[in-house]
């Protein structure tokens, strides 16, 4: 068993697999710059910027993002890029769901900053 696993193994004890998904705010704007960019190929540094995050959060981050699937990474060379991996459930199902959300929000008041 990866350390990975483990660690994500010890992560869902006890708390789920949604908040150990979403545990930070910075996961969270992750995953939300590449459901939003859906078709786009990211490098570390755009990431960063469209998360609002730092790029060391974003290679902790990407590591298990890509093992959950959600993200893959598409090699380029010298360079790395990623993107959100439409052929997984999980990465079609959390675009669909900022789909719906924002729906939902804007059906319940415009004038909802987001």
């Amino acid at each position: 068993m990866s350390s990975a696993t483990t660690r994500l193994d010890h992560d869902l004890a006890g708390r789920g697999s949604l908040p150990t998904l979403f545990k930070s705010q910075e996961r969270a704007r992750i995953i939300e710059a590449f459901v939003t960019n859906k078709s786009r190929e990211l490098n570390v540094s755009d990431i960063a910027r469209l998360s609002d995050t730092s790029r060391s959060t974003v290679y902790e981050q990407l590591e298990q993002l890509t093992e959950l699937g959600i993200v893959e990474e598409v090699d380029r060379g010298a360079s790395s890029f990623y993107t959100l991996n439409e052929d997984d459930e999980l990465g079609e199902m959390l675009y669909k769901l900022q789909g719906l959300t924002l729906h939902r929000l804007y059906e319940i008041d415009d004038d909802v900053e987001l």
